[in-house]
């Protein structure tokens, strides 16, 4: 998985989310009263390691990716799993 952050945007304005899974890339863009987490997922049509894995992740860590309550966390990647296309 991978996200691309334009180069225009400071890195002092995001800081990267361990999740410590290749299919899953996260990054948190802190604003100044909020955040915002993006989430991209990569889902195998084969099994659902990446979901466990964000899974886990969230269980233990979601204070990091949402530390304020007003933060909002939005989900990307590939979730048409369902179709055997």
């Amino acid at each position: 998985s991978v996200l691309l952050i334009n180069s225009n945007i400071s890195s002092d304005a995001y800081t990267f989310l361990d999740v410590s899974f290749s299919d899953i890339t996260a990054v948190c863009f802190n604003g100044d009263s909020s955040c915002l987490a993006l989430i991209n997922i990569y889902n195998d049509c084969q099994n659902n390691n990446s979901i466990s894995a964000l899974t886990l992740f969230l269980h233990s860590h979601l204070a990091a990716a949402c530390p304020f309550e007003e933060d909002q966390m939005v989900w990307l990647g590939d979730f048409n799993r369902h179709h055997s296309l």
